[in-house]
């Protein structure tokens, strides 16, 4: 059996060379290894989160407060609790695995919403865009510390960016900090 000669050219193997360059860079440059591109991370959607609910400042029991969170796949993950006697509430930390932060086209974000529900009301008592795929003091700060007064007026806030403190991070909350809060705006409704 013969080769065909012009299979090989010098143009045909260089250009198969730059292919496998760009290749290897690419997928050393997302992980710093071959396989950078097929990789599986541990992405972080919201850490645990604790809270209390009151009204005039007494605690509310037995109120179905919801959690809804939206990565890039935009897989709605929903989970719900129930307030117990003295109004506090939790969630265990979220955190799946995915190939989207290996794909450099991506960029990594979840929608965190908590809200709750009082006599056909709704109350949102957290909504922020967390930014990245790894852990963040800052939210975990916030979010093991939701003291929600449902009389609040509902209000758009920021908080402290400890990586670059040129940019703060926003949420909008029924619930106020005594601590690394700076106050933007506010609402009329509750949700």
């Amino acid at each position: 059996m013969a080769v065909n000669p012009t299979l090989f050219t010098p143009l045909r193997l260089s250009f198969a060379g730059v292919f496998v360059l760009l290749l290897f860079c690419f997928s050393t440059m997302v992980e710093g290894d071959m396989f950078g591109l097929f990789k599986t991370y541990d992405v972080h959607l919201c850490p645990e989160v604790k809270g209390r609910l009151t009204l005039k400042g007494e605690p509310v029991a037995g109120v179905m407060i919801t959690r809804n969170l939206t990565f890039w796949d935009e897989a709605p993950r929903v989970d719900t609790t129930v307030s117990d006697e003295n109004g506090h509430f939790s969630f265990l930390d979220v955190v799946i695995q995915s190939k989207k932060p290996g794909d450099m086209f991506v960029q990594e974000r979840t929608e965190q919403e908590i809200f709750a529900e009082l006599d056909n009301q709704k109350y949102k008592l957290w909504f922020s865009t967390f930014p990245g795929f790894k852990p963040r003091l800052e939210y975990e700060k916030k979010l093991a510390s939701l003291d929600c007064e449902l009389n609040n007026k509902l209000a758009t806030f920021m908080f402290k960016n400890d990586q670059d403190s040129n940019v703060n991070f926003t949420a909008v909350s029924l619930c106020q900090w005594d601590n690394d809060y700076i106050f933007v705006l506010d609402y009329e409704g509750k949700y």
